[in-house]
């Protein structure tokens, strides 16, 4: 007798085939000291491999926890950037640095979401889309944002710097193997450490052949059938 996982697994897949949307998958990576160096480019990075069944990203979410340490993190010292294959975003870069103010955000790291889509906004410009005045200091900055995208060297990055490494760069892409996040503190003063971070990543939906969707779930549904019959009986 075909068991309830195996029933269900091939009416999934045949479902899946058939245009039901796929489920996003998430990968969490807790980071062991992952102090970041005070003021220096080589930065931190962590590597990370991916295995999935999933063969092309539709959309792709990042959340990142980073704590300061001692007198805080200095959000406007740090620049992320994230790697795979030919995708490349850069999530954050100076945050909060204009022509007025050259040194950035002052909060104490953050545990947020980058994504495209239901954001608060521009993460570079945080602290204007808060409202923030100058005697409030986060710790951490929350929620969803959008990615930073500005890829220029972060010793001149300004908030008018063009947007250029979204998440957007990820469609399309296969997920599997090897992922880079990069972390850089670039100013004296405060030390960061990254906790996490993880990946959500929702698959692209594959349009196959009429005829392999009709004959999977076809194979699927009447198997389906005879396993309910055989629990029916023994119930019985």
């Amino acid at each position: 007798m075909q068991s309830t996982s195996t029933v269900m697994k091939t009416l999934t897949l045949a479902l899946a085939l058939a245009g039901a949307p796929a489920l996003a998958q998430s990968f969490l990576f807790n980071v062991n000291n992952g102090f970041i160096p005070d003021a220096s480019g080589a930065g931190l990075a962590d590597i990370r491999t991916v295995e999935t069944t999933t063969l092309s990203i539709d959309t792709l979410e990042v959340r990142v926890n980073l704590s300061g340490v001692g007198s805080g993190a200095y959000n406007g010292d740090l620049y992320l950037s994230l790697q795979h294959d030919s995708g490349f975003a850069v999530l954050l870069n100076r945050s909060g640095r204009t022509t007025e103010d050259p040194f950035g955000a002052w909060d104490n790291g953050f545990n947020v979401t980058f994504a495209l889509a239901d954001t608060l906004g521009d993460v570079h410009n945080y602290r204007s889309v808060l409202e923030l005045g100058n005697d409030d200091v986060l710790s951490p900055l929350t929620g969803r944002w959008q990615a930073d995208g500005r890829n220029v060297d972060p010793s001149v990055v300004l908030d008018s710097s063009a947007r250029t490494a979204g998440l957007e760069s990820f469609h399309g892409v296969n997920p599997n193997g090897e992922w880079t996040l990069f972390v850089a503190d670039l100013s004296s003063g405060g030390l960061a450490q990254i906790q996490s971070w993880e990946l959500v990543i929702e698959p692209l939906a594959v349009i196959p052949e009429p005829s392999t969707t009709a004959a999977l779930a076809g194979a699927a549904l009447a198997a389906f059938a005879v396993w309910r019959k055989r629990r029916s009986g023994l119930k019985g």
